[in-house]
């Protein structure tokens, strides 16, 4: 949904696992290690307990245990919105948000932000509306999207300090007020307003308040403490090993101590809290545990109604889907966050691999392209995103995700891409068989196809037009469209032959391959000319010294976009041409 190398089969395998879920060799009874995990009571009214990658559902009072599938990912937190729909943000190679239905069949994945993919997605939350938020950890923002996958708001953090003090791990948001509460490497907890009518501003710190710790080496850096708001923007905190959560109103003013009834056998043996979160006049808390999955405690009296305990056999409750293609249609949403008043919409879905996502995300630079332009009749290009790494069309379809996502309809554009030929898909009866598949999916929905050939890996540079041929032919069978982006680097050395489009394992497109090959893409689904539109600054700012740090791309690209944007809209030109001939 709206989702690098080293190299592409060995990283983007994991990502496969989303939608094929995996399982690891650990015996035949993994063990949930409770003292490892987090807490989330959700709007279905379930409780979700995660333990490294593995998930427990469970009732209020900690009964009807179900195990979520098991995916070789660690898990962040759990979030379910009104509709029922359960999103799990998964941290490592992963990166992404995957989003289950009622029955945990797999209906959706997210991992488009800004500038390129999840450095981690630390936390994750839900409102009545239905968006999900999700902090953006190493790029200090947290990315609001509808659960199709189509973002809506793009909320940048204030680090304080600069550098890894000021860094952010746990994430809460109250709707109703328009906040969201953050903590990480500092001893604070800060309150940040999100109401604004832009798509994408820089957070108004409101205010914060002090916890235990000092800069850099909080306990909210390390997993520990608990913090919860409720619908109203009242703040709970739980630290120590006190049993006592300090209470403070809207504005960050004291209002009470909550002390729990908490007998000596059910404190911390580390004198810290896991986690803690406030549901239905309840209180619900995660203490570092082997076999404890949490305490449940009465709000307005602090008596303890329950204490719940982990399932011995994991295997034994856990709930697999059989059928890949089961699972809800995820509608589109309607709302008129993110749009500038006047500017009609073009919802698109791309559909691909790393060659979309692996340094700069293509939908995202797409998507910024569009709202930049001036003229208030073009539309407005809203992207989601299907990013299945290491194949092209025939391992899209067999993973089914991709049909889920065209079934659910309101897209006027999908566009796909295939795996580079000298990568291994050189079969091209293969590439017209699944291509067809996917035009007669969107066709039944109203889409158009946009076919894009990519640029070829350095060494084979040369098999790029074979791509593109076969791009083109199938364009013109089904009255789709192509999208030459790899044609359009030729067109760029004809004017600098010095001009570098890889990336250092030279098989994916750096940060130049990458905007030349968006304007291409941008082109095609709008008629417009890219020449003089965003030069989309993100694309090189990804930070230094992040475990995500080999994604990093110093290429300056700057003083190449108008050669980049002018080489596009000779394409574009070449593309419709192309198309018509017989």
């Amino acid at each position: 949904m709206k989702n690098s190398i080293l190299p592409i089969a060995s990283v983007f395998a994991a990502c496969l696992s989303f939608v094929q879920p995996a399982f690891s060799a650990e015996g035949e009874k993994p063990v949930f290690k409770c003292d490892l995990g987090t807490i989330s009571v959700c709007m279905d009214k379930k409780v979700y307990v995660s333990s490294g990658n593995m998930i427990v559902q469970c009732d209020l009072d900690g009964s009807g245990q179900v195990g979520l599938p098991r995916i070789n990912q660690t898990i962040k937190g759990v979030a379910v919105n009104p509709q029922g729909i359960i999103a799990a943000a998964y941290d490592y190679f992963g990166k992404c948000v995957v989003l289950f239905d009622r029955d945990f069949n797999t209906v959706g994945q997210f991992s488009r932000i800004a500038g390129g993919n999840f450095g981690s997605p630390a936390g994750i939350a839900t409102g009545q509306s239905g968006d999900f938020y999700v902090l953006d950890q190493y790029r200090d923002q947290v990315i609001r999207f509808h659960p199709e996958g189509v973002r809506c708001g793009i909320y940048q953090i204030p680090m304080e300090p600069a550098g890894p003090n000021g860094e952010l791990n746990h994430l809460r948001v109250c709707e109703k007020n328009r906040t969201i509460y953050l903590t990480g490497a500092n001893p604070l907890i800060r309150c940040y307003s999100i109401d604004s009518p832009e798509w994408k501003f820089t957070c108004k710190k409101l205010w914060e308040i002090k916890t235990e710790g000092s800069e850099g080496n909080s306990s909210w850096k390390w997993g520990y403490g608990g913090y919860d708001v409720d619908d109203d923007g009242i703040l709970y905190v739980m630290e120590g090993n006190d049993g006592v959560i300090k209470c403070y109103d809207k504005d960050g003013k004291p209002l009470k101590d909550i002390k729990l009834d908490m007998k000596d056998e059910f404190k911390p043996v580390s004198g810290k809290y896991k986690d803690m979160r406030v549901f239905n006049k309840e209180i619900f808390v995660k203490r570092s545990h082997g076999t404890e999955m949490f305490q449940r405690y009465d709000l307005a009296t602090g008596q303890q109604k329950n204490v719940v305990s982990a399932p011995v056999d994991f295997t034994a409750i856990m709930r697999e889907p059989k059928d890949p293609a089961a699972g809800i249609l995820i509608k589109p949403v309607e709302s008129d966050l993110g749009i500038p008043a006047g500017r009609k919409t073009m919802r698109v879905l791309f559909i691909g691999n790393s060659q979309f996502n692996c340094i700069g995300d293509i939908p995202d630079i797409v998507e910024e392209l569009s709202r930049s332009v001036t003229d208030k009749n073009a539309p407005l290009i809203l992207a989601s995103e299907v990013a299945i790494g290491g194949v092209g069309l025939e391992g899209y379809w067999k993973t089914a995700l991709p049909q889920k996502r065209i079934a659910a309809g309101g897209w006027d554009w999908v566009v796909v891409n295939d795996i580079i030929y000298s990568f291994g898909t050189t079969n091209t009866a293969k590439f017209q068989e699944f291509g067809r598949k996917f035009n007669d999916a969107a066709k039944k929905t109203g889409a158009k196809m946009l076919f894009v050939a990519t640029g070829e890996q350095e060494s084979k540079k040369t098999e790029a037009e074979k791509m593109y041929t076969d791009a083109l032919a199938l364009a013109k069978e089904v009255q789709g469209r192509a999208a030459g982006s790899g044609m359009a680097w030729n067109k760029a050395w004809a004017k600098d032959p010095k001009l570098d489009f890889w990336y250092s394992d030279r098989a994916h497109p750096n940060m130049r391959g990458c905007y030349i090959n968006s304007c291409v893409i941008f082109s095609a689904l709008c008629d417009i000319s890219p020449v003089g539109l965003s030069p989309y600054a993100e694309l090189s700012t990804f930070p230094e010294g992040k475990d995500m740090s080999a994604r990093t791309d110093k290429t300056a690209i700057s003083g190449d976009i108008p050669l980049l944007q002018k080489a596009a809209w000779d394409q574009y030109q070449d593309d419709r041409k192309n198309e018509k001939n017989k």
